[in-house]
C-alpha cells in the first residue's frame, strides 16, 4: 500500500486513546467489535473470532467454567472478556487489574482461582511462558476481532484502503 508503518506499543487503553487523539491510525491488538466501540469507531472486516475462556492451575479440580462458581477469577479492566464472563456466569467473582501481566501474576501467585482472557491468548501464554496452567472446558462468549478506525475522513480513507 506504500505506507511506512511505525509500530507503537503500550497498554491496551492507551492504544485506544491514541486512536481517539489521532496519534495512531489503528490498533492491531485483538480489538473486539462491541456495541460501545461500534458507536465510536468503524471497523475493518473481522479477521478473527475469539472465545472467552478461563485458565486455572493444572493441578486444580476445576474442569468447566461453572466449576468456578463462587470462586475469584482475575481479569483486565478494559477487557470485553470481563463482560462476557459476567453475562455467562454471574456467580464467578471478578478481581480486576489494569494490565494483562497483573491479572496473570495474580493466578501465578495463587491470589485467584483462575484468569479470564481469550482462549488464544491463554494457550499462547501457557506455551510461551511454560505456565503450569490449563484452560477449562467451556466458552463464556465469542467476539469478532477487527481493526478499529476513527470515524473521520482520515480513518475512513485508511479503512477503505485496508
Amino acid at each position: 500500500m506504500g505506507y511506512k508503518v511505525k509500530w507503537v506499543t503500550g497498554e491496551y487503553d492507551s492504544l485506544l486513546e491514541g486512536l481517539d487523539q489521532g496519534k495512531i491510525d489503528t490498533v492491531a491488538n485483538d480489538v473486539a467489535i462491541t456495541p460501545e466501540r461500534a458507536k465510536k469507531y468503524s471497523f475493518s472486516t473481522p479477521y478473527n473470532v475469539e472465545q472467552t475462556a478461563i485458565a486455572v492451575n493444572k493441578d486444580s479440580s476445576y474442569k468447566t467454567i461453572h466449576d468456578l462458581d463462587g470462586k475469584t477469577v482475575s481479569t483486565g479492566a478494559a477487557s470485553n472478556n470481563t463482560d462476557n464472563l459476567k453475562n455467562y456466569d454471574s456467580k464467578i467473582k471478578l478481581k480486576t487489574f489494569d494490565a494483562r501481566d497483573q491479572f496473570y501474576e495474580a493466578l501465578l501467585a495463587g491470589h485467584v482461582d483462575g484468569a479470564v482472557d481469550t482462549r488464544n491468548n491463554l494457550d499462547a501464554i501457557i506455551k510461551s511462558k511454560g505456565y503450569n496452567w490449563r484452560v477449562v472446558s467451556g466458552t463464556a462468549g465469542t467476539i469478532k476481532i477487527a481493526l478499529p478506525f476513527s470515524k473521520n475522513a482520515h480513518g475512513k480513507k485508511i479503512e477503505q484502503e485496508i
